[in-house]
């Protein structure tokens, strides 16, 4: 595709004028290499975009700006006349749009909770040493192994937390973490709902055991990252380090680092490579969604705030979206990034958002 073309369709795509035929141009252009989607989607980075205005903002005459920018010959500088139109709404230091003040993290065991706060958090994680202060639980054996605790993540937050065997683990929003206040002596076994991070301390006589509502992952010692949300209908499970073996009723499946398993009930086990990036970008504090559908975005967007989306038409579901935006923007900063680079537009009334051609 010739440049020119290029810094047009991409000009468009932020400014959300592209027609039918132009977007499936641009579309094809993001497809034909790794290369093209990795620069579209760095373009698309709300923060990569500011700095760049930052950098033309001394100039004081648009045109000279606009014309500058062009000169430099290159796609970056035609997201650069967008600037002017989009950003002006995008400032830094805003305060975030978060989830209500009462929800809070909490630990669960038995008929008591308890809201973690900062006394007994170190570094954003809570000691087991504490857990079991905290419930008066003695770390004698055959008493604790029938304790279980639930931690629960909301919305709007991540956390994470140390377990007794040296495995730490790192819960996004809305999930829930199950684990014992011991080990038993042949495994460690936990159970997730939602999604995690977990690096698994090695043990080769007790296998650590995650479980699903959908299948089971087992591991000596490693990496990986599952997503197994309720809504999304599947579990994804992408292993950075070390060896895993997956389950899924009568299927069992040995994944080696770069490989990630799809589970979905009623359906065979599907093994893919992962982009790391995007998959742990919630661990950094990012939103980055690289050629997924309108539905997959905002569905992460419930898990972040205290909002609900509804479409006016469900075509609008599979709309593929590429954009790269930090978790401490407010909500509406979000939306109107998507608006600007999508053809899209939201009303929000209370907690409900209603989403339009």
């Amino acid at each position: 595709m010739k440049n020119k073309l290029l810094k047009e369709l991409i000009t468009k795509s932020l400014h959300g004028t592209l027609n039918e035929e132009e977007s499936n141009i641009l579309y094809a252009w993001i497809q034909e290499s790794k290369a093209n989607e990795t620069l579209y989607v760095k373009l698309r980075d709300i923060d990569t975009l500011q700095n760049v205005q930052q950098h033309y903002k001394s100039e004081s005459n648009t045109k000279q700006k606009i014309y500058k920018m062009f000169r430099l010959g290159s796609v970056a500088a035609a997201i650069v006349v967008l600037t002017t139109i989009t950003l002006n709404y995008w400032k830094s230091g805003q305060s975030p749009t978060l989830p209500r003040p009462e929800d809070k993290i909490m630990l669960i065991s038995g008929n008591k909770s308890y809201q973690l706060s900062e006394k007994l958090e170190k570094n954003n994680k809570v000691p087991h040493a504490s857990i079991s202060q905290l419930f008066n639980i003695h770390e004698v054996e055959n008493e604790a192994k029938q304790k279980d605790y639930t931690l629960v993540v909301p919305k709007g937050k991540t956390y994470d937390i140390d377990l007794t065997d040296g495995t730490t683990v790192t819960l996004n929003a809305d999930s829930k973490l199950i684990f014992p206040a011991i080990f038993g002596s042949d495994n460690r076994t936990v159970t997730i709902s939602g999604e995690a991070f977990f690096k698994v301390a090695k043990d080769r006589k007790r296998p650590f055991i995650v479980k699903t509502n959908r299948g089971e992952v087992m591991v000596l010692g490693t990496h990986f990252n599952i997503n197994s949300y309720e809504d999304t209908g599947a579990d994804a499970i992408s292993l950075l380090e070390g060896k895993i073996q997956v389950t899924k009723e009568d299927e069992v499946m040995t994944l080696i680092p770069g490989q990630a398993v799809l589970l979905r009930k009623n359906e065979p086990i599907k093994v893919s490579t992962f982009d790391p990036e995007e998959v742990l970008a919630w661990k950094e504090g990012l939103f980055l969604f690289d050629d997924r559908s309108l539905a997959e975005v905002l569905s992460e967007l419930e898990k972040w705030y205290p909002v609900e989306f509804k479409y006016s038409n469900n075509t609008l579901k599979s709309m593929p979206i590429y954009i790269k935006i930090k978790k401490d923007r407010k909500l509406e900063d979000i939306l109107m990034a998507l608006e600007q680079t999508n053809r899209i537009k939201f009303k929000k009334n209370g907690n409900t958002v209603t989403v339009s051609p």
